[in-house]
């Protein structure tokens, strides 16, 4: 296959995506307490939410990542080291297909967790019978996600992937 013939191929893309989300992008899951949504009375007082952003001060490669996971949206955030910060927000529909279609080596963990996180939640984000292990995904995601001096405090070993 020729460079040129690669380039076109949506595997190539997908890679480019996997590289950029392990690097630079965020993989959570959000709790957040809610009493009333949309004018009801919500019976669990919280609401999950599913969250796959990437950042950047080049708004080019966040249209091509978006352009590529077919969906998202892309805003601008506050202006970090003087220059205007950009985040590309993929909705939960297009994480279930994308984040079923890359394998990342970094964030790998935090992928498949997500991904189990969709599939209790459910389209509507109304599902009650999968509390105790959302609770438990989310849980592992704040450990997962600790930074810098803390994880120290926490006894968690970090893990060095070598690549041969």
């Amino acid at each position: 296959m020729s460079e040129d013939e690669l380039y076109k191929t949506k595997a190539y893309w997908l890679g480019y995506l996997a590289g950029i989300l392990d690097g630079e992008g965020t993989i959570s899951l959000h709790k957040v307490r809610r009493n009333i949504i949309r004018g009801k009375i919500y019976e669990r007082g919280f609401d999950w939410h599913p969250c796959v952003q990437i950042g950047s001060s080049e708004v080019e490669v966040l249209n091509t990542l978006q352009d590529i996971c077919e969906g998202g949206t892309v805003h601008k955030a506050n202006t970090w080291k003087g220059k205007q910060f950009y985040v590309l927000s993929i909705p939960p529909n297009t994480q279930r297909d994308v984040l079923q279609k890359i394998r990342l080596v970094i964030k790998e963990r935090h992928r498949v967790l997500l991904l189990e996180a969709l599939e209790k939640i459910g389209r509507w984000n109304k599902t009650l019978v999968n509390e105790i292990r959302l609770t438990q995904i989310y849980e592992e995601f704040k450990k997962l996600n600790v930074k810098g001096r803390n994880k120290r405090k926490l006894g968690e070993e970090v893990e060095l992937y070598a690549l041969l």
